[in-house]
């Protein structure tokens, strides 16, 4: 599956999941990508599928997109790919891309290198939305700090009208997840018991935060 990260300072603010339909990327709210920034158009790019490839189309915005750097108007993606937006960065993923077949030797091919362990990936943390006002129903926290609340950066988005800019982080470390106690007068509670300071999330956990009910599970 081919993946979008909108990213800023290097910070994963979401992750988008590309399917067939086309991905709008601009300020105006109907994008599917929506970046509130000035510097962005209200409608600046696109991605859609042809003939089995991701295709990005810069839409006349003003300032322009990049693709690793370099100004386009058109451009196939590949996986690793980053596109500039202004300030942001839309990093591409495509988990099914074919990788290069380097034909090697069979006698080049060294017997500790054919028995040689695979190194598992680090597990990944999940959040599935219960119930509560948030503009997504699952998210995958891959940045170091994961913020929830309403503030554009919030991983986590809350929609409520009056939901705090931040009402509690998920920080990672070393492959653990950990949520900070809230800013807020409500706080956060796991499992119904509230946090102070900090603590470690496992899988099935439960966060109450700012009427919004998530289920944490850390998947390999």
């Amino acid at each position: 599956m081919a993946r979008l990260y909108l990213k800023l300072d290097n910070v994963v603010l979401r992750e988008y999941p590309v399917s067939d339909a086309p991905v709008t990327i601009g300020r105006l709210p109907d994008n599917t990508i929506h970046v509130d920034n000035l510097s962005v158009s209200g409608h600046h790019a696109r991605i859609v599928q042809e003939n089995g490839q991701w295709v990005l189309y810069d839409e006349g915005s003003t300032n322009g997109t990049y693709v690793n750097g370099q100004r386009v108007s058109r451009a196939v993606l590949a996986d690793g790919d980053s596109v500039h937006i202004a300030r942001h960065i839309i990093a591409f993923a495509d988990d099914f891309a074919p990788e290069p077949q380097v034909p090697v030797a069979p006698s080049a091919v060294p017997p500790a290198a054919i028995a040689a362990p695979v190194t598992p990936a680090k597990p990944v943390g999940r959040i599935t939305v219960l119930s509560g006002k948030t503009d997504m129903q699952e998210y995958v926290l891959t940045g170091m700090e994961n913020v929830i609340g309403k503030s554009e950066a919030a991983a986590i988005h809350l929609t409520r009208w009056f939901a705090p800019k931040v009402a509690a982080t998920i920080r990672q470390r070393n492959g653990k997840y950990f949520i900070t106690e809230s800013p807020t007068p409500t706080g956060v509670r796991v499992n119904s018991e509230v946090v102070h300071g900090e603590r470690e999330l496992v899988s099935g956990d439960t966060i109450l935060v700012d009427e919004v009910t998530l289920s944490f599970t850390l998947q390999g």
